[in-house]
């Protein structure tokens, strides 16, 4: 039978209702089953046949060899006789160790002086093809990767002693051996190996390598802290696998389900073998074992897992949870991927709960539960349902009662005032108040404004009451702090919101090297003055030094400093290049201070990616990845490093998984504005505008004045077709600072597609200084005022008088010489206006020679064919284009060019496609001038106007365009 995923989905229940059934009840239900689907049926006989059989399908699997191997002798000092010799270039000095994949020795390279591990295969084994094509391919597939949790291969060379590998020499010791040693684990040990484990495995699946043999002796643990995952020799690349079909390969108590009944084998398998560590790491045995590997086997097929919790109360409900998150039969009801498992451990290591839920069979005790209502009358099964219901009501009522943790508190940290030498005293005065922010926002109880949203009250007369009414606050925190002779004088207030009382007060009076301390005492004392409820791991991380060195911190805060004061309230103005390069010295002062400091490495990764518009080498992207390791190497879950990590994706052209590593961040810290807008921003550039609208929304609730979020709301909205939204968040972040041209833009243009009138975009741009025109943006603004109230004499004008040559307008291209031509052409002067669209054609073929991919191009070049009377080639051209941009799976984008192609198509007289064209466009969801009011005032549609069915479609679109009259939103 062919496989089907819903079938297999509606099978397995009953599938599990039937094994329980005595032969008789079993033929019944059958036959009610063939009845009402014969395909049903069969495949719930096949899984009974399947379940029947089991022991004896089993053994068809190579889960050990009744033959057994030829064996090496591992007590001896030199299995292979090389120990002493010169192997190609590489000096054999001792044996390490032996076993299933092979003999490994230490030995140093004479070329590069190094120590390296030679992996030679066993001896019986040298002679064997697919052997040799194991070790290729263990060498592909970890050469493929360089990540600061999987082993490196230096190289694969043959000898006269035969085929070897050369990995690097790691001290330290085995999972294996760590386990032997204990027996079981501290349960946040266990989840720090787990968390660089997944870390590593994440980079790996990304790159299409599955290992698919994880175990404890694969899984080297370094003196420093560091995870190693080792061996790659079974790991399959983009699934193409060197094993057998039938043949279940990995050591036999790690294997997955799929694995043994050789099925498709996803990264979801390593997922598996991790969730068999982790609960052998936190039990101290394997979850399925048993005398003999074919009863492990059919455990692992068939068992349900006790869950770890019932022999070990160290772990909890929701490590439980977690665990048998991994360890689901059904690869599909398990984990989806490295990267969401890592959120789950970050969340309980932090206190919080995990996001991934169990399907509903995959929960033993409630599965047996359902099950034993199946048994029971009709009356007994209603009576234990009530009761159910009754439980699971009294969960929900205690948590509307706010007995478990409610929301998080809200505090605004204001920015602090620097007292005596300014110069000196206010990157700290800032790097420290946003410090304090930063983690109270990191507590699952606190939230707090980012410096963006506070910087406002850097010099406010407003008082605490106010601010917080603004800010949606319960509290504020205001201070001063004075840096002179090596000492920092801090006082700080925590004032009431709603009353305005001050709740706490201090003064502190210290040296330098005791900023870090300061500030976690200040935490401390907010969170029990404000009675906030903290977690075991959020106590910890309290009280624990992000850096072991205090002149580090304090190069740090002062690196946070510069970077968020030398940031523009005006969101379209980038970092000054001076003040990013003074905040990279400053972040790479504290990281060579301390280089166990994993804050300094994500944020120097962070600034770093930002500095790439002035520097787009491969040196800096590298720069960026290795400062990104190294701080997720230092803390695997920490946001600003995965974020770190979604920017050198982004940089490297892989923007879904930068999307991936952002969200990965935001899940990380919640309460983060910034990581949402981040998210959200890499959403809409990938064409997610519902998604992306959905992250901004969250940033704009737990921050209402952030001038980012509010910027990107608008640009999101236009897109939505919300021009009336998108102004009203461009009017307040123009409140909160200057009105930069590029502002004063996109509010005219949103006016013009929200009510069809271009008055307001002409007087903006009457304020824009005329040397201000990026890429021909201001001339394309000043043209649509122009072009739409028709005073087509001024716009010939505006284009003699502009500099620009090629016009980025929106998505698309659009030479000036081109909108010359369409101007001469309204004005009457036909033979100057071909000459302009001639001198436009040649334009655009040369740029679309260069640039054969730019399909806005193409469709600007049909704008011009059509005004040459080139009329089937116009056509044709905007047709392709249209299509071309339809499969780029981004409707903004296809909405622009579709925009141009209806110009064409209403040129050249093919109206009826035009019009087709025109319903497809309003049906969109999507693309900014696609407004109901924008269509009937373009000059480019008078041909359409003159059809009757052009104004029937905008009136059955009308109920769509109420939402863009002028109702809230003031004109200026």
């Amino acid at each position: 039978m062919k496989f089907d995923r819903d079938l297999w989905r509606r099978a397995r229940p009953l599938f599990d209702e039937l094994v329980e059934l005595d032969s008789a009840a079993r033929k019944s239900r059958l036959g009610q089953v063939g009845a009402e689907d014969p395909v049903l049926r069969e495949a719930a006989e096949q899984l009974l046949a399947a379940d029947a059989g089991s022991e004896d399908g089993l053994r068809e699997h190579s889960v050990g060899s009744a033959t057994s191997p030829p064996t090496i002798d591992t007590n001896s000092r030199d299995p292979l006789g090389v120990v002493g010799k010169t192997v190609s270039h590489f000096a054999v000095r001792a044996f390490l160790a032996a076993g299933g994949m092979g003999v490994v020795y230490t030995a140093v390279d004479l070329q590069l002086g190094r120590v390296v591990a030679l992996k030679f295969p066993l001896p019986h084994q040298q002679v064997d093809g697919s052997v040799k094509e194991r070790f290729i391919n263990e060498a592909r597939s970890a050469g493929a990767l360089d990540h600061p949790n999987l082993c490196t291969i230096y190289e694969i060379a043959e000898s006269e002693h035969g085929l070897f590998l050369v990995m690097p020499l790691y001290p330290g010791e085995t999972l294996k051996d760590r386990i032997a040693r204990e027996g079981t684990l501290p349960v946040d040990d266990a989840l720090a190996i787990v968390q660089q484990i997944a870390t590593g495995l994440a980079s790996a699946h990304a790159a299409g390598i599955v290992h698919r043999d994880l175990k404890p002796g694969n899984v080297m643990l370094l003196p420093d802290g560091t995870v190693k995952v080792l061996d790659f020799g079974l790991a399959k690349i983009r699934d193409v696998s060197l094993t057998r079909s039938r043949m279940a390969l990995g050591t036999i108590g790690y294997v997955s389900p799929e694995q043994i009944r050789g099925v498709g084998v996803d990264e979801r398998t390593d997922l598996w073998s991790i969730g068999v560590m982790l609960y052998e790491m936190l039990v101290g045995t394997l979850p399925f074992r048993a005398e003999h590997e074919i009863a492990v086997v059919h455990g692992i097929l068939h068992n349900e897992l006790a869950r770890p919790s019932e022999m070990n109360r160290r772990v909890s409900r929701q490590l439980d949870d977690l665990i048998l998150g991994l360890l689901q039969k059904d690869s599909d009801d398990r984990y989806p991927s490295a990267r969401v498992l890592l959120a789950d451990i970050a969340f309980l290591r932090n206190g919080a709960a995990p996001v991934h839920r169990l399907p509903f069979w995959g929960r033993s005790a409630r599965r047996r539960q359902v099950r034993a209502v199946a048994r029971l009358s009709w009356r007994q099964a209603l009576i234990v349902s009530a009761v159910l219901v009754a439980v699971a009501g009294g969960a929900v009522w205690q948590r509307g009662m706010g007995i478990t943790n409610g929301p998080p508190v809200p505090i605004a940290v204001l920015p602090f005032m620097a007292l005596g030498d300014s110069a000196d005293s206010y990157p700290l005065a800032v790097g420290m108040s946003d410090a304090i922010a930063t983690d109270l926002a990191r507590l699952g109880g606190a939230a707090s404004p980012s410096y963006a949203t506070t910087s406002i009250y850097r010099t406010t007369s407003k008082s605490v009451t106010q601010i917080a009414t603004e800010q949606r606050v319960r509290a504020v925190l205001r201070g001063s702090l004075a840096n002179a002779d090596g000492r920092v004088l801090v006082s700080a207030e925590l004032l009431d919101g709603v009353s305005g009382k001050r709740l706490w007060e201090r003064s502190y009076d210290l040296p330098l090297a005791a900023l870090a301390e300061l500030e976690r005492d200040m935490l401390r004392d907010i969170a029990s003055t404000l009675d906030l409820r903290l977690t075991g791991a959020e106590r910890d991380s309290i009280g624990r030094p992000a850096t072991i060195s205090a002149r580090a911190y304090e190069i740090y805060l002062r690196a946070r400093g510069v970077e968020l004061t030398e940031q523009s309230r005006d969101p379209t103005q980038p970092m000054a290049t001076e003040s990013l390069r003074r905040a990279q010295s400053l972040y790479s002062q504290a990281r060579d201070l301390d280089p166990t400091f994993a804050l300094a490495h994500a944020h120097l990764a962070l600034i770093q990616a930002r500095a790439f518009r002035h520097d787009s080498t491969l040196a800096r992207r590298e720069q960026v990845l290795a400062e990104t390791q190294a701080a997720l190497r230092l803390q695997p879950g920490l946001p600003e490093a995965h974020a770190a990590l979604g920017s050198y994706l982004e940089l490297n052209g892989d923007l879904r998984g930068a999307i991936g590593e952002f969200g990965l961040a935001a899940r990380a810290f919640p309460h983060s504005a910034d990581l949402r807008i981040t998210l959200s921003r890499a959403l809409w550039q990938d064409g997610r505008v519902e998604e992306a609208a959905k992250e901004c929304e969250v940033a704009l609730q737990a921050e209402p004045d952030h001038t980012r979020a509010l910027f990107l709301a608008a640009m999101i909205s236009t897109d939505l077709r919300r021009p009336a939204a998108a102004v009203r968040a461009l009017d307040r972040v123009m409140a909160l600072g200057p009105g930069s041209p590029p502002l004063k833009l996109l509010k005219g243009q949103a006016y013009l597609y929200w009510t069809g009138r271009a008055d307001t975009l002409a007087e903006l741009m009457r304020t824009v200084p005329t040397e201000w025109d990026p890429n021909g943006q201001a001339t394309y603004a000043r043209f649509t005022a122009l072009w739409v109230q028709r005073r087509y004499a001024d716009a010939l004008v505006l284009l003699d008088q502009s500099r620009s040559v090629l016009n980025l307008v929106g998505f698309v291209y659009e030479p000036t010489v081109l909108m010359r031509a369409q101007v001469l052409e309204a004005l009457g002067e036909r033979t100057a206006a071909r000459e302009s669209y001639a001198k436009a054609r040649s334009v655009l073929q040369d740029s679309l020679t260069a640039h054969p991919r730019y399909v806005s191009l193409q469709v600007t070049l049909a704008l011009a064919l059509a005004g040459l009377g080139e009329k089937a080639e116009a056509a044709r051209e905007a047709r392709r284009a249209t299509d071309l941009a339809a499969l780029a799976n981004d409707e903004v984008y296809a909405a622009s060019v579709m925009i141009v192609a209806i110009e064409v198509l209403a040129r050249v007289g093919e109206i009826d496609d035009a019009l087709d064209f025109v319903e497809r466009l309003l049906s969109m969801h999507v693309g900014r001038d696609g407004t109901v009011p924008y269509l009937r005032v373009w000059p480019g549609f008078d041909a359409l106007r003159r059809d009757p069915r052009f104004e029937k479609l905008l009136v059955r679109f009308a109920a769509d365009s109420a939402r863009y009259e002028p109702t809230s939103a003031p004109l200026p």
